[in-house]
């Protein structure tokens, strides 16, 4: 009797007129009933074909399942959500904002697909996160640390700049040496950033009397305090 039941309740929709006077819950229903359709018929085929060619007509209908497959998904979101239109089919999706997916329609992941600086400066910084924490899954050795480093900086706020690829720049603050005559060029700002950083490299060489010193410069500039600054013990031993 339940199953009689679950058959009554099931929304068929064959047209878009109809789907048109469809109630927002049956047009989602009908939707994710599509969705499981066609990932059914997809993964079967991802299972049994090992497709390479990719004119062959195989493959060509693992591409036509995946975008139907998609489809779906996008409608039965835009219902839920409830602030974008629907449609009935693809062909009359007018509102289509396309992405590359993660996956291939064989149902492997993307492969490695480095982006233009000028293409990356178009990313929202939510895609930007989303870029390099792809990146990082698909790179070795300095790249990868490079996209963490990245990925680090957007998630946080960091005031370093970011960039598509190691060859435009981004590489790590650690080891980098400042100049007497840089420091002097340099406003409280990127003076405390200096004596934060060496503070950090003191205390990882387990040179207590240097992590001193540079809390303390650190600390005037933090407190806009009018006590002097100095770049380093002997630049402080030099001016007394």
């Amino acid at each position: 009797m339940k199953k009689a039941w679950e058959i009554l309740k099931r929304v068929d929709i064959r047209n878009a007129e109809e789907y048109e006077r469809a109630s927002s819950d049956d047009r989602r229903k009908w939707h994710n009933r599509q969705t499981r359709a066609y990932e059914v018929r997809l993964k079967q085929l991802q299972r049994t074909h090992n497709v390479t060619n990719e004119e062959s007509p195989m493959y060509k209908e693992m591409v036509e399942l995946q975008e139907l497959f998609r489809f779906h998904i996008r409608q039965r979101n835009r219902i839920m959500g409830g602030t974008i239109q629907d449609f009935y089919s693809l062909e009359l999706e007018t509102n289509r904002r396309k992405h590359k997916g993660n996956v291939t329609p064989q149902g492997n992941p993307m492969p490695y697909t480095e982006l233009s600086q000028d293409v990356y400066e178009t990313l929202s910084d939510s895609e930007k996160i989303k870029y390099h924490h792809s990146m990082y899954h698909k790179t070795e050795g300095e790249e990868k640390l490079f996209h963490s480093r990245m990925y680090s900086r957007l998630r946080q706020k960091s005031q370093h700049p970011t960039f598509a690829s190691l060859k435009h720049g981004g590489k790590s603050v650690l080891g980098l040496t400042t100049t007497k005559e840089e420091y002097y060029n340099m406003d409280d700002i990127d003076r405390r950033k200096f004596h934060n950083r060496m503070r950090s490299r003191a205390a990882r060489n387990n040179n207590l009397e240097l992590v001193r010193f540079h809390n303390r410069q650190y600390n005037r500039l933090r407190r806009n305090s009018s006590l002097p600054v100095f770049y380093s013990p002997e630049h402080e031993q030099e001016e007394q």
